[in-house]
């Protein structure tokens, strides 16, 4: 392919590296930079002709100077550059490689301000190098519908990520992350104390291995327990009742907050739940969730709210408090 045939794909390239909506480029200096990075002399009547069609194609834009429409601009790069850094279930390597990648599609003025990169080694990340691959293997599941086989892993006294052995077949049903880490919502067909295969579980993708896509179809949504009467699975509503994401059944529960931190408990369940009772130093709410998940937050956020009611939360909780004190007693 000769030069003359690549001027569109230079223009495109320089405006690229070297300007941005806040400084663009004028036709004089493009000139200069096609000279310089690409040996291309070129004239001005010439150079128009290309950033006019680029200007038709909405490659490019600007009035006094051009500048390259880009897909993102630099505060929504921001934010994809950050969602990689902390995600915790994406590889050391695979996570320099994607920031690379989108400080690539910056303006040069990012380029030079986002360092976060040298972060990444220092941050808790997954040690499982198979995760891409289970994800695509258990998208490909949920979208045709089929069962899984999967074995366990857990860390290991060399603070390794070992396999146990343990398989267990799985219907999947929704992939979503948490806490910056995957999960699978799913039913786990087994019967022991671990995965009891009574309601659904979420499975942490970084703690499996040997994902395999199997022939036989999952069982219907409506034939895993809890919603054999038709009741409809809502992912939000699901989200929300499972703050940490432990499996098990949820009920509704009454919660006293003080007033005052209500925006810790709203950071945690949302606006959806009913207010009982408020004043300038209580609120009363009732809400469904997750009964693992509130003795855990119970737990953490026990200076500032009360579950009032059901009593078997509350003997968790209590059991739970115990457990901890008989730790710290001498």
């Amino acid at each position: 392919m000769r030069k003359s045939e690549l001027i569109d794909i230079y223009i495109l390239e320089i405006l690229g590296r070297r300007a941005n909506e806040k400084k663009p480029m004028t036709q004089k200096r493009l000139i200069h930079w096609l000279d310089v990075d690409y040996n291309v002399q070129i004239t001005r009547n010439t150079l128009s002709s290309y950033v006019q069609e680029l200007r038709d194609k909405k490659y490019v834009a600007g009035k006094r100077g051009i500048y390259r429409i880009n897909q993102f601009n630099d505060n929504e790069l921001r934010l994809l550059i950050d969602g990689v850094l902390f995600g915790q279930h994406i590889p050391a390597e695979d996570a320099k490689v994607l920031i690379a990648k989108l400080k690539a599609m910056s303006e040069i003025g990012l380029k030079d301000r986002v360092k976060n990169v040298y972060y990444v080694e220092g941050l808790n990340r997954t040690q499982n190098k198979d995760l891409y691959d289970m994800i695509d293997t258990i998208d490909t599941a949920i979208q045709e519908g089929k069962q899984i086989r999967v074995e366990q892993c857990r860390y290991d006294k060399d603070l390794k990520l070992s396999k146990t052995g343990k398989e267990f077949i799985v219907d999947p049903y929704q992939l979503v992350t948490e806490h910056s880490r995957y999960y699978l919502i799913c039913y786990v067909n087994v019967d022991n104390s671990t995965h009891h295969g009574k309601k659904l579980e979420n499975l942490r993708l970084d703690r499996l291995s040997n994902v395999e896509l199997l022939s036989t179809a999952r069982r219907p949504i409506n034939m895993v327990p809890g919603y054999e009467d038709g009741k409809i699975f809502q992912l939000d509503q699901y989200m929300k009742e499972h703050i940490y994401m432990w499996s098990g059944e949820s009920k509704q529960v009454t919660v006293r907050i003080n007033t005052y931190n209500i925006g810790d408990f709203i950071d945690w369940f949302g606006r959806d739940f009913r207010v009982i009772k408020k004043d300038d130093e209580y609120m009363v709410v009732s809400l469904t969730v997750n009964v693992q998940a509130l003795v855990k937050w119970a737990l953490q956020y026990g200076k500032i709210a009360t579950v009032i009611a059901p009593d078997d939360v509350r003997n968790a909780i209590r059991n739970e408090l115990q457990m901890i004190s008989a730790n710290y007693v001498d």
